[in-house]
């Protein structure tokens, strides 16, 4: 994890739970003792990451619609400032950035303008998910005049279409889509269900539901097509962003992005390993 992530490990429970809602109360009995929190029910995933959004920033209202992905905020916080130590110094201040696939918890803005003060501009093709992006910003206002949202009507486009030509950014991120078919979303799914029903030594309840819309899951050819897709698009809109950047989650995938980008000419890139628990995740850059 970054060394000046604010949200570093172990975390301080008593600071955490009066930020919790009633129902987890009872963890003031167990503060700071994480084998004993119910880290496999998505109420409680929730219900943390908001204690952090709170307890950090005054984060009051962020509710997510039903079976949505929950964003792991230390995670999330770690992207940023690995980007901070990108950007000249002297305009972190000024620094907008440009969110690829903002999402309806609109993560990336909200962290980046409350710890950075940045502006940000956050897309996503479904209006469903921006439409509770806008319900958190209207109920956050401090974040509300520097975030704008905005729709990607063509499902087929990551870039092309959002921006106006004089538009300048100072980066670009994204979280990528992960799955080519609802049948791998699943498959996965079913697999680390298991590895987490082991590792706590007795079965999760069989009506808990599948963590994450399918919309927030599937793509096309998966995270490979749409990171080739990306990569392709930056070329055209290189005079209008300085950086542009994704999280990777199949490492496999990582030598055929970065194959593309020495193809098509793009003359720097960087790989930086983002370790969160037992998850390795690879933050891949380039610029022109």
């Amino acid at each position: 994890m970054h060394p000046d992530n604010p949200f570093q490990t172990p975390y301080d429970f008593e600071k955490l739970t009066p930020f919790l809602p009633y129902q987890f109360s009872r963890l003031r009995d167990s503060a700071n003792s994480k084998s004993h929190l119910p880290w496999h029910d998505p109420n409680f995933i929730h219900a943390f990451n908001h204690a952090l959004l709170k307890e950090r920033y005054g984060i009051n209202h962020w509710d997510l619609p039903p079976n949505s992905l929950c964003p792991a905020v230390p995670g999330r916080m770690d992207y940023l400032f690995h980007l901070r130590d990108l950007l000249p110094p002297k305009r972190v201040k000024k620094t907008r950035i440009l969110d690829i696939g903002t999402g309806a918890s609109v993560i990336y803005p909200i962290l980046g303008s409350a710890e950075f003060g940045w502006n940000f501009i956050g897309t996503d093709i479904h209006k469903r998910s921006l439409a509770n992006a806008q319900t958190i910003l209207d109920a956050n206002s401090d974040l509300k005049n520097r975030i704008e949202l905005r729709h990607q009507s063509d499902p087929n486009r990551t870039l092309n279409g959002i921006l106006s030509v004089e538009e300048k950014f100072d980066a670009l991120i994204c979280n990528p889509l992960f799955y080519e078919s609802v049948e791998q979303a699943h498959s996965s799914y079913e697999k680390r269900q298991s590895k987490t029903e082991r590792a706590i030594g007795n079965s999760i309840s069989s009506t808990r539901t599948f963590s994450g819309s399918l919309h927030e899951l599937v793509t096309k050819g998966g995270e490979l097509e749409f990171l080739s897709l990306l990569i392709e698009e930056s070329l055209t809109h290189a005079p209008q962003i300085s950086f542009f950047s994704t999280l990777v989650s199949r490492k496999t995938n990582l030598p055929m992005l970065e194959s593309k980008l020495r193809t098509l000419g793009v003359p720097h890139q960087q790989v930086i390993q983002l370790h969160h628990g037992n998850k390795t995740r690879h933050l891949l850059m380039w610029s022109f």
